[in-house]
């Protein structure tokens, strides 16, 4: 019943079906298999977690090497699909110590580089890399050549000189601005004082100064980590597109 309706197209009650059937099977290997086609619904229907917590219920250590072996991949598939990389990495890695088929566990390499990339492991990702194209041109001299700016360093940056870390963070234009900003309330707060205006200087120069210097030292680390976020998540963009590229040709 199950996997009549799954080959329909109606993964939902496919699910149901497979539940069922476990309800009132007892062997384990039936049981793995069960599971395992319980995950392919819920993927097929975007419920990557649900999916993943299907799997926690199956023994990958009891049954065939090839039932075994798309039980660990279909976990590590549905980890990446909601972002848990290093559960993922983690059963590959167990993969790679449970399995001798060395074309299968190739299959691997690609899922290996992403993760990796996610988790900010670039050497170890290069080195998987490597081993799945033969493009001469290396685009991890990008990612591992990359100097990540400093948010503490930013801030304390715009601290000593308003405007510096937001250039610091590579937003010259957002720099220059706070910088004028800044010495244009210093000024007005020094002319209000210099001609008796002592209430529009501490409660309009003074107060919109304090609050634009403090503002724009933690927008300034805001910007850093900005910088970086986006740096990384560009890199990681192009080689996933990059091995869906080469795997779809």
């Amino acid at each position: 019943m199950g996997d009549s309706l799954y080959l329909a197209g109606d993964f939902g009650k496919a699910f149901i079906a497979y539940e069922y059937t476990l309800f009132i099977k007892t062997s384990q290997p039936q049981t793995n298999l069960i599971l395992l086609k319980s995950a392919y619904c819920l993927k097929q229907i975007g419920k990557f977690e649900k999916a993943r917590l299907i799997l926690d219920r199956a023994d990958f250590y009891n049954g065939t090497d090839s039932l075994r072996f798309l039980l660990f991949y279909e976990y590590a598939i549905n980890s990446m699909l909601v972002n848990k990389y290093d559960l993922a990495l983690s059963k590959m890695e167990e993969m790679h110590n449970e399995f001798r088929d060395s074309v299968k566990l190739a299959t691997l390499l690609p899922l290996e580089v992403i993760a990796l990339n996610e988790l900010h492991r670039w050497p170890e990702a290069h080195k998987k890399y490597l081993q799945l194209t033969t493009n001469k041109s290396d685009p991890y001299q990008e990612i591992l050549s990359f100097k990540m700016k400093n948010p503490d360093k930013a801030f304390a940056l715009s601290y000593y000189f308003p405007g510096a870390g937001q250039m610091y963070a590579g937003y010259f234009w957002k720099g220059l601005v706070s910088t004028l900003l800044n010495a244009g309330l210093i000024y007005f707060s020094i002319w209000n004082f210099a001609n008796g205006y002592f209430f529009s200087g501490a409660f309009t120069g003074v107060a919109l100064f304090y609050l634009s210097y403090n503002g724009g030292a933690k927008y300034a680390a805001t910007l850093a980590s900005q910088h970086n976020e986006q740096r990384i998540e560009s890199f990681n963009e192009k080689i996933k597109r990059q091995l869906l590229d080469q795997a779809l040709k």
